[in-house]
């Protein structure tokens, strides 16, 4: 587990890695973060055994089979769920000190917190998706808490799109607040993963869209997680 930002805190970050695990991109990006005062937790969901950098993208049958094995496995969804919800209970008594919790999800892990956030509890207080995949209209509408989203030209083409923002947050009782409180981004110019491990940092570009994302999270986490 990688832990950055004071353990005395009252603000923790949960963050759910990309499939490939902790990359010195991705850890980067945790410890910026944490220079904002919160206590930010990368759990290793993938007990050391992250997907293979080379597997992506996966352009050939190899690697697409390769790629969907460890989808289905290491990496499935509601075996993940389950595990962070008990993680995040250990948490709460390993540090009693944090009030809120807030959770951020890079590319699958972006897909996961969309299913960690579609609960009525709401055991976060909101929630940011970096490049993610997207899930369903059907989980869109059980979204409960604002959220921002920055995607890549990647990720996602208008057909895939309309239908989850017109469905965010319907089936929950304040859901057009959620709709108008929450913010979906695109960076055009960046391709998927720019925010972590597929971050070519040594590009002055990539770089500056890297930098300009942590920026937009640390301000959105500055108004919505208080």
């Amino acid at each position: 587990m990688y832990i950055s930002g004071p353990r005395t805190s009252t603000h923790a970050l949960l963050i759910l890695y990309d499939i490939f695990g902790y990359y010195p991109q991705t850890l980067r990006g945790a410890d910026i973060l944490a220079s904002s005062a919160y206590l930010t937790i990368m759990p290793d969901f993938f007990d050391g055994h992250p997907a293979e950098y080379s597997w992506y993208p996966p352009s050939s049958p190899e690697k697409e089979e390769n790629l969907n094995t460890f989808l289905a496995g290491p990496a499935d969804t509601q075996k993940t769920l389950t595990r962070l919800w008990s993680l995040k209970a250990s948490l709460e008594l390993l540090f009693p000190s944090i009030s809120s919790w807030a959770l951020l999800g890079y590319c699958w892990g972006g897909y996961v917190a969309f299913h960690a956030t579609s609960r009525s509890d709401k055991p976060f207080a909101t929630c940011v998706h970096l490049h993610p995949g997207f899930p369903s209209a059907e989980v869109a509408a059980k979204i409960s808490v604002p959220m921002l989203v920055l995607n890549s030209r990647d990720e996602i083409d208008e057909e895939e799109r309309l239908p989850f923002e017109e469905a965010l947050g319907r089936e929950v009782g304040n859901g057009k607040d959620i709709k108008e409180k929450s913010q979906i981004l695109t960076f055009e110019e960046m391709e998927h993963g720019w925010m972590s491990a597929r971050a070519n940092l040594e590009d002055h570009s990539v770089r500056q869209g890297y930098e300009r994302g942590y920026e937009i999270v640390k301000e959105w986490l500055r108004e919505h997680f208080t």
